[in-house]
Parts: C-alpha cells; sequence; structure tokens
C-alpha cells in the first residue's frame, strides 16, 4: 500500500478570506455603487413632478385686458365713458393715458375687472390720439385711437333740477370749467307747462363768489327775463378776472314756480391761444308785409349793400358774418307787433334747432307798451343753441330798408344784435348808467344825449364799437372764434353812412326794453 502524500488543510487565513476570496462587501456588491437610490432610479432625474408634467406649465394662463369703451376710430366730444375689462384674480390699478399722458388713475373692481373713468375730452385741443390703459400689476396694456372733436364750444347735458323757491339747500349742476375756458354761458328753461313771471340762474364760482346772481351781491349781474330760456353769459366785463374750476349752477324763478323742475344747460366756450376774432351766423326772418322776402332777398342788391354795411360794423369787434339763411315767416299777424307775446311768440317761429345761428326778424312796425321801437332783442345776452323759443332773436322794422337806406338798416341791426351778445347801452336816455365796462362813455345826462357809440340808446349816426364791447362779444357762444387772419378787412365800414335818412339830432329810444 503506498502512502500518499498528507492533504493541506483549510486554514481560514489562505484558503478562503473574508477580505480577498469572492465576496467582499466593499468591493462585490456596494449598495452604494450597484443599486444606488440616487443613481438608478431617482425621483428628481426618472420622473420629476417639475419637468415630466407640470400644472404650471402644461395650462398657460389666460389673463386679458381689452378696452371696451371707446371703440377704434371714435370721435368723441365733451364727457366721455372710457372703460376697460381684465380677466385675472386681484387685478389692482388701472392707468389711463392720452398721448402718453395719464389721464386717469383708479382700480380694477375685484368681482367684475371692470375699470371705468368719466373724462372731459374738452380739456385737450381737437386732433388724434392714442387712448391706453396700463395695468401695471400685470405688465398687461391696450391701446385704440379716437379722434377728439369738440370745436370752440363745450357743450354740456341738459339736465333738469326741482326748484324749490327760497331753499336754503338749492340742488346744483355741478359743472367743472375747463381750464382752457374763456367764458360759460347758464342757460335755465321751465319744464312744460310750468307758471313763472321771472326767470334766471345762478351760479357760484370756484372762489365760493356769485358769479351770476343779485345786482348787488354777484360779480356779473345779469338781469331775469319774462319768457324762457334765460341766458347768462359771463365774464360780461374783463375787469373782474375770471376764474375757471368747479362752478355750482342753479335755476331761479319768482315763488309761482316753487316745486316745479327746471332745465339747466350749460356751455363753455375754450381757446388754448388769445381770442382773436370771430364769425357770426345769421338767418333772416321775413314777415308778411315787409319790403324783402326769403326768395326776393339773396339778389337784392338793397340787400347785398345791407349785409356788406352790417359787416363793416360788425368788424370794428373783429367779428365777421358767417353763414346766411334767408326764411318767410307765415302769419300776417306778425307784421305789426303789438305786444310783448306777439314778440315772443314770433321768436317761437324760428326753425328749431340747435344750429349756432343768430336770428334776425323784420316785420313792418313795433308798437309795444310804452314805446315805438325801430328795433328790439329778447334779452341781454339772448340764448344760444336754442332756436324756435321765446328769447331766439331780435326783431327790426324794415323802414330803412324799404327807403333804401341800408347803411342805417345795418346801424339799427348791429346794435339789436350787440344786446343779443351781450352788449348794454352805456348809459339809458336820463343818464342812469347801464353798462359795466369801463372804456364806454355815458350817452346821456338828465337833460341830453351825445354821440358816443353804437350801443348809445338812440340813433345818431355814431357807430364805434370800444375794446371792451368786443371782448364781451367775442365771449358770447354764437360767435364762433377764428384766428384775426381769417377776417376781411376792416376798411370796409367807412364806405357806408350810418346816420342816412335821419333826422336831425338822431332818434331817441330807438331800441326797445327786452
Amino acid at each position: 500500500m503506498l502512502a500518499g502524500c498528507p492533504t493541506p488543510s483549510l486554514d481560514d487565513d489562505d484558503a478562503v478570506d473574508d477580505d480577498d476570496a469572492v465576496v467582499d462587501d466593499d468591493d462585490a456588491v456596494d449598495d452604494d455603487d450597484a443599486v444606488d437610490d440616487d443613481d438608478a432610479v431617482d425621483d428628481d432625474d426618472a420622473v420629476d413632478d417639475d419637468d415630466a408634467v407640470d400644472d404650471d406649465d402644461s395650462v398657460a394662463p389666460s389673463t386679458t385686458l381689452t378696452i371696451l369703451s371707446p371703440s377704434g376710430g371714435a370721435t368723441l366730444q365733451v364727457i366721455e365713458t372710457f372703460s376697460a375689462q381684465i380677466d385675472g384674480d386681484s387685478p389692482g390699478l388701472a392707468t389711463f393715458r392720452l398721448n402718453g399722458d395719464v389721464v386717469h388713475q383708479g382700480f380694477f373692481n375685484v368681482a367684475t375687472g371692470l375699470a371705468t373713468a368719466e373724462i372731459d375730452t374738452g380739456e385737450f385741443p381737437d386732433g388724434n390720439y392714442t387712448f391706453e390703459v396700463e395695468a401695471p400689476s400685470w405688465g398687461l396694456t391696450d391701446s385704440v385711437n379716437v379722434t377728439l372733436s369738440n370745436g370752440d364750444l363745450l357743450v354740456y347735458e341738459t339736465v333738469s333740477l326741482p326748484y324749490v323757491y327760497l331753499a336754503t339747500s338749492p340742488v346744483a349742476y355741478p359743472l367743472e370749467v375747463v381750464p382752457s375756458g374763456v367764458s360759460l354761458t347758464h342757460m335755465v328753461a321751465p319744464s312744460p307747462g310750468t307758471p313763472f313771471q321771472g326767470l334766471a340762474g345762478y351760479a357760484l364760482n370756484p372762489n365760493s363768489d356769485w358769479a351770476i346772481g343779485g345786482a348787488a351781491t354777484s360779480l356779473y349781474p345779469i338781469n331775469s327775463a319774462i319768457a324762457a330760456p334765460w341766458a347768462g353769459v359771463i365774464p360780461n366785463h374783463p375787469e373782474i378776472p375770471w376764474v375757471t374750476g368747479a362752478y355750482n349752477l342753479y335755476p331761479w324763478a319768482d315763488e309761482t314756480a316753487d316745486g316745479f323742475d327746471f332745465d339747466v344747460t350749460p356751455l363753455v366756450k375754450r381757446s388754448f391761444g388769445p381770442v382773436e376774432a370771430g364769425l357770426v351766423h345769421v338767418d333772416f326772418y321775413f314777415t308778411p308785409g315787409v319790403v324783402l322776402s326769403a326768395s326776393t332777398a339773396p339778389g337784392s342788391s338793397v340787400f347785398a349793400n345791407f349785409l356788406d354795411a352790417l359787416e363793416g360794423l360788425l368788424l370794428q369787434a373783429d367779428v365777421a358774418l358767417g353763414d346766411i339763411g334767408y326764411f318767410d315767416v307765415a302769419g300776417a299777424s306778425f307784421n305789426n307787433i303789438g305786444t310783448y307775446e306777439e314778440l315772443t311768440d314770433m321768436f317761437d317761429q324760428g326753425v328749431t334747432s340747435t344750429d349756432r345761428v343768430l336770428n334776425v326778424f323784420f316785420v313792418n312796425g313795433l308798437s309795444l307798451p310804452n314805446s315805438n321801437p325801430l328795433g328790439i332783442a329778447s334779452h341781454i345776452p339772448g340764448p344760444a343753441l336754442m332756436s324756435g323759443t321765446a328769447q331766439s332773436g331780435v326783431a327790426l322794422v324794415d323802414d330803412y330798408l324799404q327807403s333804401n337806406e341800408p347803411a342805417t338798416a345795418a346801424a339799427v341791426t348791429a346794435h339789436e344784435m350787440g344786446h343779443y351778445l351781450g352788449l348794454y347801452h352805456p348809459s339809458e336816455v336820463g343818464g342812469t348808467p347801464t353798462d359795466p365796462l369801463t372804456d364806454t362813455v355815458a350817452s346821456c345826462n338828465a337833460s341830453d344825449c351825445f354821440e358816443t357809440n353804437l350801443m348809445d340808446p338812440y340813433l345818431n349816426g355814431n357807430t364805434s364799437i370800444t375794446a371792451d364791447q368786443s371782448w364781451v362779444v367775442l365771449r358770447h357762444p354764437l360767435v364762433e372764434l377764428v384766428p384775426a387772419s381769417a377776417l376781411p378787412a376792416r376798411a370796409m365800414a367807412d364806405a357806408f353812412d350810418y346816420g342816412a335818412g335821419l333826422p336831425p339830432g338822431g332818434i331817441a329810444g330807438f331800441c326797445g326794453t327786452p
């Protein structure tokens, strides 16, 4: 039997060493190297809520800002409603701009997303503008192009106000007179069926002064009227500084009108430069029996000379004739006016319109109580944009047209038009002063009258007009402002004899009292 060598034994140190043999926790399968939560399937790398399906990115926000009014291309006048809407939550501030200038700031309504503003476009010169609304919290804007077209006369909404005689806190029409405003016209008319014996208006200015009111207490006293509508135009003289801003307008009537409603209509005349000159548009009315008619006057050489002479007078006030209209008045009762009721009824016959026109009526005779004038104006001043009312016009006897003395007829006409446009007599026959202007001279004393001015209370051939009188006329709303360069030459007045056909010493009391 062969004896073999002994088989080597298994020694823990040499045979299988945990550190060297097969499975070493550090080298074979290491949690950090084989399958590591951070490397194999990592929530941040494999399927990440922020990258794969993200609620914020998959549904884009839909916040929008839209201008609702005005619409693009709109033509705007006076007070307009500007509005926009945003559809986001908590929309914040709304900024309104015209051509980049901020005109209003407010907040969008949280519930509706709406932002609105009432903007008086009369504050801005006419022209094309970009209207923009911005929502700065969202970084959104919207814009439209609009046109502002107000001209020189801002016509505000007529508002009906309740009237309580001697009320301690009467209801007012609040009006913001724009900084470019050069005059304010306050007009008052009763509701249909309202009884009244006297009619007027009051105006409280931004300094809490009565700009229009009683003669002893107001800056610019204006008489009441016995027919409607009443009109007051301020300022009616340049001596007291004119202020713009917040006015309160009130109707006034006697106690018979207590409890009735009155319509208040304001007009603001504006100018962004010096007030230089104007045009007055005139409609001529011919009653039955006068020498001319609506069909014959346009072709009459006498009437053509009358128009030239009339414009020659007006040019002294830097006013020229504008458009001319011709109309006939039906009804023989208007041929000879014998009462103030007939006079106001005739003025009612004017074409009902809101045209910017002064109505001139020719009649055969004026035989009013206590006077037989050659002419009369409805009121000092007369209303504007209200043709076809009891106060809408001046009336003239056609004597000097019939006798082919058109310049004298023009002098009478210009005198009455001057009343309608706000001018008073420098003084009355007997010497009573009525004119607030300082550059006119009293034309009468207790015993005599003198030649001073077109507005003298008697007809004498003197047809001059002062600078202050021109200043007043140019502020009446019926005079459309134009540059001085738009007027014809002023030398025309020198070509006419405005006293032709007058008796020696003129005619006292030729002008009726409105």
